[in-house]
């Protein structure tokens, strides 16, 4: 490069470099000083007035005394429909808490079902530190609105934008949380930290993964049995975090094992959780703010339980070596071991909870579709478990559409080998237009549901000859389930009251209303609480539905 065309280039540079100067003081003086600049510059993107968001400010013609839907917390404004020209609405308001201080919250927006346009709604928004938020480009429908704020309970509110309303301000309050912390000693004194520090030595699994915290307002059993695969902080009130991922991000003190984020001060137990077992329990009282148990690490190896089995060739009867065997826990907690030259296999430390057993041998052979829960310090014997090649199974249905997707659920019906064993269920799915399963040799169940639409078929495998299952299906009814006011889980099995057959099993969450789709007919409803209490009543779905209140029976 020369001297002069050194200079020129020089010069440029110096030029742009003044030029980017002028322009980013032009935008600087042009920009809202404040946390809430990002607020106005959504309201003047929709064509509102930057008064209108002002704190007290009322939009035009708005209607101050309009009720929220029922489920709705806080103020609610619902402006004078808005010109032809202004389709969709500005959503915005404050969040504060029961004190009037302004929260920095996370929003999340559940859009119409009716709303096909995914530019005219807004999923995730967040309110600055003076707790203002502002959500443009919303078509009109029924929402739903999520807010969750630090400290703070979580609220779910409904709330309706009418065709042409051109602003919609909904101010939310926020109840804050009992935060209850959870301590752990040793017998010895000495804290958590050392109580865990041998199982970490020996277990790849943390502990943070299989011991938790729930509260519950009833009184929890010694053993929480079949929890359906859901995890056992769902049958809680409240959020759990372990004390590595604790609320808030803040550390927690020195001998704490975590903490539980719960929504009102009022009398709970205290549950603490190996797996599916109670190891300790106590009763805190409302607003306290830590409770302490007393653990040392023999408490959880006692909860431990050891399988033995003899694996065989399901044709021949020859003992099958080398084999692996996985044992797997629904909170993490798994075991594994390899079959000896006699075919044996012993699981040694399984946890108090349902395990799914996976047995594949070379050749395709298999033993699955079996769990086992076994008992803290015993040992299960099996005896020989025959492996043998499965059978892929087709399935054909009646009555739904072509290109319906429809979910078949696979259960065994053939007696398991062992008392201790239970038989647990798969799933097959029709997408375009075909469905099939690998199933063990023997008599199945098939249950096939898709929208509006039921159906379930016994088969043996045996007599298939290559052929597909057909499944017929007929429509059915909605079954409203209506729940007890209250955070209380209860399980719901539901039982054709004429064959006495499960139709359907599910924990319900404790609040709102749950609705199944079933064929008309009469069924059997049977409900447990955690404590294990019990209730039984008739239900009958007819073809314009039916309803299940559970209220009553509580």
């Amino acid at each position: 490069m020369s001297a002069w065309s050194d200079r020129v280039w020089w010069a440029v540079a110096l030029l742009e470099a003044a030029l980017l100067a002028v322009l980013w003081i032009d935008l600087a003086g042009e920009q809202d000083p404040g946390e809430s600049s990002s607020v106005q510059n959504d309201a003047a993107r929709a064509g509102v007035p930057a008064d209108a968001l002002q704190e007290d400010a009322t939009p035009t013609g708005a209607d101050l005394s309009a009720p929220l839907p029922d489920g709705a917390t806080g103020r609610g404004r619902r402006s004078a429909p808005a010109p032809d020209d202004q389709p969709v609405t500005l959503l915005h308001g404050r969040i504060t808490n029961d004190r009037g201080m302004p929260l920095a919250a996370m929003l999340a927006l559940m859009p119409p079902e009716e709303v096909s346009d995914e530019r005219l709604v807004s999923g995730v928004a967040s309110a600055s530190n003076d707790g203002l938020y502002a959500i443009p480009g919303l078509a009109p429908g029924a929402y739903r609105f999520e807010v969750n704020a630090k400290d703070h309970r979580s609220e779910t509110l409904a709330f309706e934008i009418q065709a042409g309303t051109g602003l919609c301000r909904l101010d939310v309050v926020l109840q804050r949380s009992w935060k209850l912390g959870v301590k752990v000693r040793a017998p010895d004194g000495r804290g958590f930290d050392d109580v865990i520090a041998d199982w970490r030595a020996e277990h790849a699994t943390p502990m943070s993964s299989v011991l938790v915290a729930i509260a519950t307002e009833d009184h929890l059993p010694q053993r929480l049995h079949d929890l359906g695969g859901i995890p056992v902080t769902a049958l809680g009130v409240g959020v759990w975090r372990p004390a590595n991922a604790p609320l808030g991000g803040v550390p927690l003190p020195q001998g704490y094992m975590g903490e539980l984020e719960l929504p009102e001060r009022k009398p709970m137990h205290v549950g603490l959780l190996f797996d599916h077992a109670v190891v300790a329990s106590r009763q805190v009282a409302a607003g306290q703010e830590e409770v302490e148990f007393e653990l040392g690490e023999s408490t959880f190896r006692a909860q431990l339980g050891t399988v033995r089995m003899r694996l065989v060739d399901g044709s021949s009867g020859e003992p099958l070596p080398g084999v692996a065997v996985l044992a797997r826990g629904p909170q993490r907690l798994q075991t594994s071991a390899t079959s000896d030259a006699r075919g044996i296999v012993v699981l040694e430390g399984i946890g108090p909870s349902r395990h799914t057993l996976t047995v594949r041998a070379a050749g395709g052979l298999q033993a699955d579709g079996w769990e086992i829960e076994p008992e803290p310090g015993i040992e299960i014997d099996l005896g020989d478990v025959p492996l043998t090649a499965p059978v892929m199974v087709p399935f054909e249905f009646e009555g739904p559409d072509a290109d319906a997707e429809i979910y078949v659920t696979l259960s065994t019906i053939e007696p398991p080998s062992h008392p201790a064993l239970h038989a647990r269920s798969t799933r097959a799915v029709r997408r375009n237009g075909t469905a099939q399963a690998r199933l063990a040799p023997g008599r199945w169940k098939a249950q096939a549901a898709c929208a509006g639409w039921r159906g379930d078929v016994v088969f043996d495998t045996a007599g298939l000859d290559g052929g597909a299952v057909r499944i017929p299906m007929s429509s059915t009814a909605t079954l409203r389930v209506l729940q007890a006011d209250d955070d209380r889980r209860l399980r719901l099995r539901l039982l054709d009251a004429v064959g006495g057959d499960v139709v359907t099993e599910r924990w319900l969450p404790g609040r709102g209303t749950l609705e199944l789709g079933l064929p008309p007919g009469r069924y059997r409803a049977e409900v447990e609480t955690l404590a294990g209490e019990k209730t039984q009543q008739e239900v009958t779905v007819t073809a314009e539905g039916g309803t299940l209140d559970l209220h009553t029976d509580r």
